[in-house]
């Protein structure tokens, strides 16, 4: 993957960059993109296609909570990401800007359910999760939510069968 890419906001092809022999597993993630215009934030999203058609996840970070070396940092980690998890690193990406205590907003649609949850964290704070529904409300989370399946930009291995050569 071109580390280039990410910095002048052009979509990026995972397929090209990702070595161990998952292309085919990661056939349905359409696009990994950075967006650096949107209200004062910087967005990286991943678009997934699935049977029920396309699942957008999000991280935005507000561009006044990171400087210039933690955006630079960032985006070295996401190639290296990229590269050693190819299966998970959206979800490795959210655990990276946690360590560096990192201020940003998680948006992840659930698989079974219309939505998504919406996950605030900022350091020395609780984190907060919220609904959002089809028209972008926002609502506490209920009980009941806490059991619905999220995407969260990890892909499963397909399980492999011993075989035993004699």
């Amino acid at each position: 993957m071109g580390s280039n890419s990410e910095a002048s906001g052009k979509m990026t092809s995972l397929r090209s960059g990702v070595r161990f022999g998952y292309k085919k597993m990661l056939k349905n993630v359409l696009q990994f993109k950075k967006i650096d215009k949107q209200k004062g934030y910087i967005i990286y999203y991943q678009e997934i296609k699935t049977s029920k058609g396309i699942v957008k996840l999000e991280i935005k970070i507000l561009k006044t909570d990171v400087n210039n070396l933690q955006k630079q940092l960032i985006k070295n980690q996401i190639d290296n990401l990229v590269k050693l998890y190819p299966l998970e690193y959206f979800k490795k990406l959210r655990f990276y800007l946690k360590l560096k205590d990192i201020p940003f907003i998680a948006k992840f649609p659930f698989q079974e359910h219309k939505g998504y949850m919406v996950m605030i964290f900022k350091p020395n704070e609780t984190a907060e999760n919220y609904y959002e529904n089809e028209n972008g409300d926002l609502q506490e989370v209920k009980d009941e939510m806490l059991d619905w399946q999220l995407y969260d930009g990890t892909f499963k291995k397909k399980p492999s069968k011993l075989r035993i050569i004699k």
